[in-house]
C-alpha cells in the first residue's frame, strides 16, 4: 500500500511538473510562477506545522 501511496504522489508530481513546462512554452513569466510556487508553499507548510512532540529521556 505504502508503495502504490509513493507511486501515485510521483505520478502527481510528475503531471503538476508537465503541465508546468506546458504553461511555460505559452508564457514564461507563468511558466516559472508554477514552477517556484511548490517551493514556498512547502516552506509555509513547514513554518505552520505543529512542533514535534517532546521526547523522553
Amino acid at each position: 500500500m505504502a508503495r502504490r501511496l509513493s507511486e501515485n504522489l510521483l505520478v502527481q508530481d510528475l503531471s503538476v511538473r508537465a503541465l508546468a513546462c506546458l504553461g511555460e512554452t505559452r508564457d514564461n513569466e507563468t511558466g516559472q510562477h508554477i514552477v517556484r510556487t511548490p517551493g514556498y508553499v512547502e516552506v509555509l507548510a513547514r513554518h505552520l506545522a505543529p512542533p514535534p512532540p517532546p521526547t523522553l529521556p
